[in-house]
């Protein structure tokens, strides 16, 4: 049940938050402002879903969220 729950959260987090670019927003209402740290957990989180599931979708979700990242904040 808690791996399903973390999945279906994701899932959530991935239609809810995800921008185009592969960041993700804090809140609601997109803006100018992107979050470093929601964008980080969201990759630390989908990378420890591949690891729990085994799934290719996680270690891409976790992959977009690393190079957006990288084009965004270096």
């Amino acid at each position: 049940p808690a791996l399903r729950q973390a999945v279906e959260a994701a899932d959530w987090v991935v239609r809810e938050r995800r921008l185009p670019g592969g960041e993700f927003q804090h809140g609601d209402e997109a803006d100018e402002v992107l979050f470093l740290g929601d964008t980080l957990a969201c990759g630390r989180g989908f990378l420890a879903l591949y690891q729990a599931t085994g799934e290719r979708r996680w270690l891409d979700m976790a992959s977009q969220s690393a190079d957006a990242v990288l084009r965004l904040f270096t």
